[in-house]
């Protein structure tokens, strides 16, 4: 019995200890650490789509293009190559000496091709081609030179050329051409020379135009001039067209300065060479075109 007692004695002892935790039990199982993150970066696998197996298709992200808005063209504003030419005048028609005659014109608008100096001793509205020319490629160009004899009156215009022919013309300007000295008469017939338009600047001038038979041994004379002619006119008469200068010979007077009419006297069927000057006071300074003409024995 007493034996009993001591087992059932220890065993509660046991019991005991086991419940305080005085004898080690075994361990729990730890959880299972979670291995720390590498280095290695990040690697995105892409992986093939079924409709093209074992391909891999790895598109790249264009970069950022800056946008740069295109401005909208400006209105064209018209320059003066785009406007055809409205209008040309002609503001100087001067004889430089030696037979060269220049022309100075201003012209409202381009004319892309250039100009034609236009010019004729007999028609006073000279076309082109009809009548001498000379061409000026230069769409700015604004003067001009042509070459023309000494003794002769020339009318001038200025027109815009394209393709071949010319478009806007110009005034009429006109230009008389003499020679230092005395000179050859010219032939005894000229066409009659039209009033020179208002406000048409041009070289003084004097040019007779012609002369008809105003009966027993009289003849008519007519001119036109362009100037200034406070003091009037010398009428010279000779029968020796080299010895036609003021002073060395008898002069008819001729006191108004828009007088554009005489009339002269010759011997039956003889020659007579007439030239005109503007009187300054004391002396001639421009002289006319000299003018032959035979009077008739009527």
């Amino acid at each position: 019995m007493n034996k009993i007692r001591t087992i059932l004695v220890v065993l509660l002892s046991v019991c005991l200890l086991a419940a305080c935790g005085l004898i080690p039990t075994a361990a729990p199982s730890q959880p299972t650490a979670v291995p720390l993150a590498t280095s290695t970066p990040l690697v995105i696998v892409v992986t093939a789509t079924p409709a093209q197996p074992n391909v891999i298709v790895v598109t790249a992200t264009p970069e950022q293009v800056q946008a740069t808005a295109t401005p909208e063209p400006a209105t064209a504003v018209p320059t003066a190559t785009q406007v055809p030419v409205e209008s040309i005048q002609i503001s100087s028609v001067t004889d430089q000496g030696g037979g060269t005659i220049l022309v100075n014109w201003d012209a409202q608008g381009t004319s892309a091709a250039g100009f034609q100096v236009v010019w004729s001793t007999t028609n006073q509205a000279p076309v082109f081609p009809t009548d001498s020319s000379t061409y000026i490629s230069d769409p700015n160009a604004r003067s001009a030179t042509f070459q023309g004899d000494a003794n002769k009156l020339y009318f001038v215009r200025v027109c815009s050329y394209a393709n071949n022919a010319c478009g806007v013309y110009s005034n009429l300007g006109y230009v008389a051409v003499f020679g230092a000295t005395a000179m050859p008469y010219v032939p005894s017939y000229v066409p009659p020379v039209r009033p020179i338009t208002t406000g048409t600047p041009v070289s003084p001038y004097i040019y007779i135009t012609r002369i008809k038979d105003a009966g027993a041994g009289s003849a008519d004379i007519y001119w036109t001039a362009y100037g200034t002619f406070n003091n009037g006119f010398r009428l010279l008469i000779s029968q020796n067209p080299n010895n036609l200068i003021y002073g060395d010979l008898h002069a008819i007077t001729i006191s108004h300065g828009y007088t554009r009419f005489a009339t002269v006297s010759g011997h039956f069927y003889e020659t007579y060479y007439f030239r005109i000057c503007r009187y300054t006071g004391t002396t001639c300074d421009i002289y006319s075109n000299i003018y032959t003409y035979k009077f008739s024995g009527t």
